[in-house]
């Protein structure tokens, strides 16, 4: 089977990265599904888990912005004391 190639819109890749971080379903099972090379997705969600501390982009349709009482758990998730 071919393998999809680039480029990918920037909404292909944060839909590839929220399967892969709100999901239980490794990296390779999503990249097999979305039919490109799991190495690609591996560092898309690598890139998103280094500029937004590991908290998944917002699913299509939802409101991108957090309570402040979100963010402040998500803070104490990230750097627990």
């Amino acid at each position: 089977m071919a393998r999809r190639k680039g480029p990918y819109s920037q909404a292909f890749k944060d839909e590839a990265v929220r399967m892969v971080l709100d999901g239980d379903r490794p990296v390779s099972h999503v990249a097999r599904e979305l039919d490109i090379h799991d190495t690609t997705l591996h560092n898309w969600v690598k890139a998103w888990r280094r500029e937004h501390g590991g908290v998944a982009p917002a699913a299509p349709g939802k409101s991108g912005e957090k309570s402040e009482r979100e963010l402040e758990l998500e803070r104490e998730n990230r750097d627990p004391d």
